[in-house]
């Protein structure tokens, strides 16, 4: 469990601003209050080590802070917003949306008050553990128990609502709530989620899959914006917790619904090449999602990886050109300027949205027979699943045809490591094997294996 549970300074070695968890000595927890010279929290016997003092703590207490949300889905019913989960003679109440909403697997619900809701045994740890961002993580400064924890969603900005834009009702705020909008834009077929207008204990959630509103300064959709048409009264927050920004009067925070996954195609950027060096700047292919975001200046935050293993996490700044990179629609670097330096990427890196490294570029999915969908995590929901055309030209697309195009067989080769991909029918006489082009920069549809290794693919935990 990585929550606080120490309850004055932080338990060793959780350093101040890190999200590790707390180490359980033999004695106990060691709670680090500061430098030597700190003072003592009072009823606490306090010792220095390496020029820092702590106490200790039982390694079994609870997470300090109980205000915390405890619902593992949807959100617990509170007197009022930063106060503690009430407890009812039956448990907590988890609140998961308005009566008939979608019950969480392996719970009973109930309605009640036009809400629905669950009760989960008193009493209960942190659902959500995790209390500290990771250096550089977009967070916000939040109230209460979630100070400074960092979204799981990807922040774009905050804008005027879109006309186009569709409510989902209301969800709670708190990180659940914001998870639970999250849900079911993205069960709805939307690229963005967003809340508007916090109202004591909710706020509305909204989808779209435009960004034509004004785009507005952060602060907007933290409270401290200056709105001259807001109703006296109305959106009166609280307007951030749990790392995500809830919006305000007529304002919308928009977040990414889906994790996005984009590979560094090539590194020679050509202010790099002006100087002599490489690496800078990165060019890549670019989602349609983030294209309207880019056209009006927003940096994203992301997760650098290299052979699967993290590099770095930060903001980034996006162009949606090239500028002399040789492969690729789009180019990047580390924001600010100040902050990047020659070297920062290489090819083959993958750049993601994700907080961590283990989001596919590639999965297979087991069909209703013999044969697999193969879906691109890379590209956009709207055409992420590998198809081919009748005369052999691999394309992608966002559905199943029925022709058999967009199915593929997956033979192993039992002597060796790797597989042949076949398409299962729907095209000409001889588009069969699913082959590289010589120089790697394409894939189309070959007769047959002709020993080259392009028509063969190395593939693990299918």
């Amino acid at each position: 469990a990585t929550c606080e549970r120490c309850p004055s300074g932080k338990c060793e070695p959780k350093p101040w601003a890190s999200s590790q968890a707390c180490t359980a000595y033999a004695d106990g927890l060691h709670c680090l209050v500061g430098s030597s010279t700190a003072p003592c929290p009072s009823g606490q016997s306090c010792w220095t080590e390496n020029s820092q003092r702590f106490y200790l703590y039982p390694a079994t207490s609870p997470c300090a802070d109980q205000t915390c949300e405890k619902c593992p889905a949807g959100a617990c019913e509170r007197p009022a917003a930063g106060e503690a989960c009430t407890t009812h003679s039956d448990g907590i109440h988890c609140i998961v949306g308005t009566s008939g909403a979608t019950c969480p697997s392996g719970q009973s619900c109930v309605d009640a008050s036009g809400e629905r809701y669950y009760a989960l045994a008193a009493p209960a740890d942190c659902a959500d553990l995790s209390c500290a961002p990771q250096a550089g993580e977009d967070w916000v400064e939040a109230s209460g128990p979630w100070q400074g924890r960092p979204s799981q969603a990807t922040y774009i900005s905050c804008m005027t609502r879109s006309i186009a834009w569709e409510d989902q009702g209301m969800v709670h705020i708190s990180s659940a709530g914001a998870l639970s909008c999250q849900a079911n834009c993205t069960q709805a077929g939307y690229r963005y989620f967003g809340m508007q207008c916090p109202t004591g204990l909710t706020a509305t959630c909204t989808c779209g899959n435009d960004l034509g509103g004004e785009f507005k300064d952060a602060k907007f959709c933290e409270g401290t914006g200056d709105l001259p048409e807001k109703p006296s009264g109305s959106c009166p927050g609280p307007f951030t917790a749990g790392g995500y920004r809830f919006g305000d009067h007529e304002i919308v925070s928009v977040y990414l619904t889906q994790v996005l996954i984009m590979p560094v195609l090539s590194h020679d950027h050509s202010s790099d090449q002006a100087s002599g060096g490489s690496g800078r700047y990165f060019n890549f292919n670019l989602p349609d999602a983030l294209a309207p975001a880019i056209d009006n200046d927003v940096a994203i935050h992301v997760t650098q990886c290299r052979n699967g293993q993290k590099i770095w996490s930060g903001q980034v700044k996006l162009w949606n050109n090239v500028d002399g990179g040789s492969v690729g629609n789009a180019h990047g670097r580390q924001n600010p300027l100040d902050g990047s330096n020659v070297g920062d990427w290489h090819t083959g890196d993958v750049v993601t949205t994700a907080r961590t490294c283990e989001a596919k570029l590639w999965t297979f999915e087991k069909g209703t027979d013999n044969w697999y969908y193969i879906r691109a995590h890379w590209k956009d929901v709207s055409e992420a699943y590998l198809s081919a055309m009748q005369d052999g030209t691999v394309t992608f697309t966002s559905q199943d045809d029925g022709s058999g195009r967009q199915r593929w067989l997956i033979e192993e080769d039992l002597q060796s490591d790797w597989h042949s991909i076949k398409v299962v029918g729907g095209t000409d006489s001889g588009k069969t094997y699913l082959s590289a082009s010589a120089d790697g920069s394409s894939v189309e549809l070959q007769s047959a294996d002709d020993g080259s290794g392009r028509q063969r693919w190395a593939i693990s935990n299918l």
